[in-house]
């Protein structure tokens, strides 16, 4: 007689009150036949940390997890080696520097040794390249990590000159002190491409400045600022040339900020989603911005027919809704703004955006990608001890076992010069006494510029990773309807019943 393989589902639930938004757990799945073998099915975006390995023991479903979750680790331990999206201010003159992709609203400084020449009349002028993308917004100039402000030209100035004090001399060569005849000494013009010409517009006075300079000096599909020192009478010259710059003959080194690119959003009826130039300035949702990568070219470099837009389009419409922060002030739920360097592993680059909202990969029925992001749902799927449940493994965590007592994350703080801060932190209640100092879990989620939405984001990664109550259970081949669930009901017993989280 034929032996048939059998199936077997192993799935871990870690329960929340139905209130709780998103509930809390762990969720992985495996298939295995008569010979023994094992195979992933589905698994989350995150891990049960420290205390997974005590949990589980040495059963066969223990140890699963538990190489589950040491996967996890590593791979966390491996992700802070690659850059970040903070080093993305940084300027580097390097020559191998790493190419950067950005989306939504960022913060990059960039390359330079690109171009740094004196023209004829001893005016110092250099470029920094920021990145292959297309600033869409008005941008925001940090010299030497100090904001300033550049004219319009409006002002008796020429636009692009940087008119805060710090920046400026006075009639006497002498540093500007709010008083007399302002000075400048650095003009910046930007350049970018966007739909109708890849190499952006130069400004003219660039040329003009370098006769010999050839025609075709173009940088193609690649945002830039080209910046210009004034000439400075020797003896005065150390009042203007005295930054780090990354050149090193004391100009300032140079960040922007802006919104980038143009992506494709399903909600637009003007857009064609095969075709970029359609395609409208992004606002930094994350549904959006993820469906961007998985495009991008050097992204996922994935085509239009592999991601489903329905609900990438419900996603982007949950992520737009808005919640009140600790100002009174209404700001989305969730955003993201992205600036990954060519040599970053791309399912990290993925998984900042993904992290950004508390959200996991999913894929349809046709295996097409989407994202399920940290927002309630009512669960539609049921698990039953009646029906469904052959074997459970559980846990109820008591005071004082549990490794942390909460989670800070760390974000992009645009209050703070867009450098990375650490967020309020969420604390346990339910485990940590108050008396002892506090031991936080630090998530550094770097696509996130808001703090009240690293504040949810903490409180959501706190609850699944220090839930009071976890089970494994040993299901038939229904679990597998759970791939792509956010949550699901279960009624196992009087503490095992109601919404749990699958992750």
């Amino acid at each position: 007689m034929k032996l048939k393989a059998a199936l077997l589902c192993t799935v871990l639930w870690i329960p929340a009150p139905a209130h709780a938004d998103p509930v809390t757990g762990f969720f992985a799945g495996v298939i295995a036949g008569f010979t023994g073998a094992i195979s992933p099915l589905a698994t989350g975006a995150f891990g049960l940390g420290g205390a997974i390995g005590g949990f589980f023991g040495q059963t066969v479903i223990g140890s699963l997890l538990l190489n589950l979750g040491v996967n996890y680790l590593l791979a966390a331990k491996n992700k802070q080696q690659s850059p970040t999206i903070e080093d993305a201010r940084v300027n580097s003159r390097i020559s191998n520097d790493p190419r950067r992709i950005m989306g939504g609203r960022a913060a990059v400084g960039g390359t330079a040794g690109i171009f740094a020449e004196f023209d004829s009349d001893g005016n110092f002028w250099y470029i920094i390249a920021h990145g292959d993308a297309e600033l869409t917004s008005t941008p925001e100039y940090y010299l030497d990590s100090i904001k300033v402000q550049l004219s319009d030209g409006t002002d008796g100035f020429t636009a692009g000159d940087v008119l805060t004090d710090t920046f400026c001399l006075d009639s006497d060569g002498n540093q500007y002190e709010g008083t007399g005849t302002r000075d400048p000494i650095w003009r910046i013009y930007t350049v970018t491409p966007d739909a109708s010409n890849l190499y952006g517009a130069k400004p003219a006075d660039f040329p003009a400045a370098f006769a010999n300079l050839p025609t075709d000096f173009y940088g193609v599909g690649v945002c830039y600022s080209i910046v210009r020192g004034k000439s400075i009478r020797p003896e005065k010259r150390n009042n203007a040339y005295r930054w780090r710059g990354p050149i090193g003959i004391g100009e300032p080194s140079v960040g922007i900020v802006g919104n980038f690119d143009r992506m494709p959003d399903p909600r637009n009826p003007a857009h064609v989603l095969t075709d970029p130039s359609t395609w409208t300035p992004s606002n930094g949702n994350p549904a959006i911005v993820g469906a961007w990568f998985r495009m991008h070219s050097r992204g996922r470099n994935q085509s239009a027919a592999s991601i489903n837009w329905d609900k990438i389009a419900e996603w982007a419409d949950i992520f737009d809704t808005t919640v009140l922060n600790r100002a009174g002030v209404a700001v989305p739920l969730y955003r993201a703004g992205v600036a990954f360097a060519d040599n970053k592993p791309r399912h990290e680059c993925e998984g900042e955006i993904l992290a950004s909202c508390d959200g996991f990969a999913a894929y349809d029925d046709q295996g097409r990608w989407y994202i399920e992001g940290g927002y309630y749902q009512a669960p539609t799927l049921t698990i039953t001890a009646a029906r469904d449940i052959f074997t459970a493994e559980t846990q109820t965590v008591d005071d004082g076992e549990a490794p942390m007592d909460g989670v800070i994350v760390e974000y992009i703080s645009p209050d703070h010069n867009y450098t990375k801060q650490p967020c309020a932190p969420w604390i346990n209640t339910l485990h940590y006494d108050g008396i002892s100092e506090p031991n936080y879990l630090k998530v550094p989620i770097l696509a996130c510029q808001d703090h009240n939405q690293a504040v949810r984001i903490a409180r959501a990664i706190g609850l699944r990773q220090q839930a009071q109550r976890r089970a494994a259970y040993g299901t038939n081949i229904k679990a597998v309807l759970a791939k792509s669930q956010r949550g699901i009901l279960l009624d196992h017993n009087t503490q095992f019943t109601g919404p749990f989280e699958l992750v």
